[in-house]
């Protein structure tokens, strides 16, 4: 399904890297069709290699004059794929999504505007993130400026890589995706793209597409075994001469904070061993008072069976009451 280039290179790519994905593929690049301006906007889908019903779905889309397939002739990991993509697009600006996320009809139209600038490093949408019993924003609902502190002290959660668009020479300065950042190589691509180019990421505060969490991705799996805070470790350490003292000890402190969060959300759940690791993390990056709160939650997980959970359970309850 190899459409026509032509001599115009669009303003923007949507990149979409798949592999075995095929029960949300059809969403994704729907989505992205639905977006028009075909003159404008290029859709690329690069499929790793997949086994499933994937040909099939994407057969759906053929006449499409502004998508372009790519069948890869070899499969390599996830951040190879996305490094694959990019490089297979043409637009000033890039848009990676994911292949089970989809953007909304307007997400072109919202940024229309703002692609002339030379200002900014990147343009970021809020996303709306889908659980299975509720929805919460991804990202700021009024406009708002990321620079390298609000990144880092964030540790990403203001932008979502599905709902942003960044400029592809940036891209290309920082020789894309960084396979040694593992499954925070989103995080880690927008704090090279504004550390080395001095330049903010936009967030218009407006909806950009929708965000599924439970889907293909296993980040939420990480999440549930404690790896996810070992894998933000890794990724300071990777950066720390480059951010400096100062912004190391900044993503210490969010990465402290996370992991006794989520160490509470285990010993709610009964998961002594995993709440265990969390919190003898954030003993090593909280101070003063934040630092208190940890011991004491290490400590209630040596409290008899039961009586801890219930104390998290309560101390829920008191909060959501609030």
């Amino acid at each position: 399904m190899e459409q026509a280039r032509g001599d115009v290179a669009p303003r923007l790519s949507i990149c979409i890297p798949t592999y075995n994905m095929a029960p949300w593929l059809r969403g994704a690049v729907g989505s992205a069709v639905a977006i028009g301006f075909p003159d404008e906007v290029e859709i690329i889908v690069v499929d790793n290699c997949s086994t499933d019903e994937t040909g099939d779905v994407l057969a759906e889309f053929i006449g499409v004059p502004n998508l372009r397939v790519v069948r890869a002739a070899e499969h390599v990991d996830m951040i190879g794929n996305f490094n694959r993509s990019v490089r297979a697009s043409r637009g000033t600006w890039v848009t990676m999504l994911s292949a089970d996320d989809e953007l909304v009809p307007d997400y072109y139209a919202n940024m229309r505007d703002h692609l002339a600038r030379d200002d900014v490093a990147a343009i970021s949408q809020t996303a709306t993130t889908c659980w299975e019993d509720e929805e919460t924003a991804f990202g700021p609902l009024e406009p708002q400026t990321f620079g390298l502190e609000e990144l880092v002290v964030s540790m990403g959660s203001g932008v979502c890589m599905t709902t942003t668009a960044f400029r592809r020479d940036l891209f290309d300065a920082v020789d894309g995706f960084c396979p040694d950042a593992n499954f925070i190589f989103d995080v880690d691509l927008f704090v090279r793209l504004v550390l080395t180019s001095g330049l903010p990421i936009r967030a218009l505060g407006t909806e950009g597409g929708r965000y599924f969490p439970l889907r293909g991705s296993s980040w939420q799996r990480l999440e549930e075994t404690g790896e996810a805070t070992a894998l933000r470790q890794q990724w300071v350490d990777l950066r720390r001469c480059e951010l400096g003292p100062e912004m190391a000890r900044a993503a210490e402190g969010t990465l402290g904070s996370l992991a006794r969060y989520n160490g509470l959300a285990q010993l709610g759940r009964g998961r002594r061993d995993v709440a265990r690791r969390e919190f003898t993390v954030s003993l090593r990056y909280t101070h003063g008072r934040e630092h208190w709160k940890t011991r004491a939650a290490l400590l209630a997980t040596r409290l008899p069976g039961g009586v801890a959970e219930r104390l998290v359970g309560a101390r829920a309850q008191l909060v959501g009451a609030r």
